[in-house]
């Protein structure tokens, strides 16, 4: 789990990204991204409704992308909201797939 103070929570920071934030999308992953002005990069999870609704499937979901993210080189400054889209097929590889679909969206965004 992220700290609070590094991740984004607020709804107003989060439509702000929604409303005025870029667009990158991955393999498995859709992140929209803005400028934060801060020191470091608040990232958010969230699991599309169609993959799954069940609410325990949907926080393991989000606990691997959690630790794939953690596992990138971030530089900081972005308010990021990352939105799974998409399964791997091999659920055994599953933390692989994110890690390397979250890279390749990281290397997209700093070019």
């Amino acid at each position: 789990m992220l700290p609070k103070n590094k991740r984004l929570k607020r709804s107003a920071d989060i439509d702000r990204v929604f409303s005025e934030g870029a667009t990158v999308r991955g393999d498995f992953f859709i992140c929209k991204y803005i400028q934060n002005g801060l020191q470091e990069d608040r990232p958010m999870f969230t699991i599309a409704k169609s993959l799954t609704k069940k609410a325990f499937a949907k926080n393991r979901l989000r606990r691997q992308a959690i630790h794939a993210y953690k596992e990138i080189e971030q530089l900081g400054g972005l308010d990021t909201v990352f939105i799974l889209n998409k399964l791997p097929t091999e659920s055994k590889k599953r933390y692989d797939a994110f890690k390397s679909d979250l890279s390749q969206i990281n290397k997209k965004i700093h070019g």
